[in-house]
Formats: structure tokens, sequence, C-alpha cells
């Protein structure tokens, strides 16, 4: 009985991270400077991890090439983000 109830606690927890990442995802291609859509529309999640998959990413979210947003800060809102969203999703219980 007891193994029973670790088994549904960790699927519950695996399903709760996997919606805090779809919703990170959405997060964080909001927050992703736009002047063609190309960076928001190669930012995906790929083996559990969002992904900028495009040449200037690196300049664009780290080393704040863009006036829209400032150095640094895409990481650290992105994984703030993140841990926000899984700590309501666990602390409400609302795994779907």
């Amino acid at each position: 009985m007891a193994l029973n109830n670790l088994k549904r606690i960790r699927n519950n927890l695996l399903v709760a991270e996997k919606q805090a990442q779809e919703s990170t995802l959405k997060f964080a291609r909001s927050i992703t400077p736009k002047l063609t859509g190309n960076a928001r529309k190669n930012t995906n999640l790929k083996n559990e991890q969002i992904q900028s998959q495009y040449p200037y990413a690196r300049r664009l979210l780290i080393e704040g090439w863009s006036k829209q947003l400032p150095p640094n800060q895409y990481i650290k809102r992105v994984r703030e983000h993140f841990r926000q969203t899984l700590l309501r999703i666990i602390r409400q219980g609302t795994v779907k």
C-alpha cells in the first residue's frame, strides 16, 4: 500500500513538472524580444529543457543585445517562473 502511494506521488510530481515546463515555455516565448518572430518561433521544449535554437540566442538572451531585455534577465526570469509554477501546481494539487 505504501509503495502504491509512493508511485502515485512520483507520477503526480512528474506530471506537475511537465505542466510547469509547458507553462514556462509559453512564458519564455512571451519575454523573448521580438523583431521578426524568428527567436520566439525557434524557442522550444526539447529533452525537458527550453532551447533557443537560433545563431544569435546567446547575444540576445544573455548578453543583452536587445534593448527589450536587459542582460542576464532572461534565464533568471525563466527559472523563477518555473519554480513558482511548479510550487503552485504542487500546493494546489492541480495536476491534470
